[in-house]
């Protein structure tokens, strides 16, 4: 196979790259997303954890007959 065709196939089906600005833009992108996901992730846990702590409070002020 001729090195030329090889480069050809390369440059058609390689990812394009993103300039500078772009790169670095969606690298911080990607990590404030994560961030958030992490945030995200934390608050439904102590949602649930709240709800499951007050559940046990009104049952033992206010037992179910």
């Amino acid at each position: 196979m001729p090195a030329n065709s090889l480069d050809a196939w390369i440059q058609r089906y390689s990812k394009p790259r993103l300039a500078g600005d772009k790169q670095a833009e969606l690298r911080r992108l990607r990590e404030e997303c994560k961030r958030v996901y992490e945030e995200r992730d934390i608050l439904k846990k102590a949602a649930a954890h709240s709800a499951k702590s007050l559940a046990e409070v009104r049952l033992q002020h206010y037992p179910i007959a």
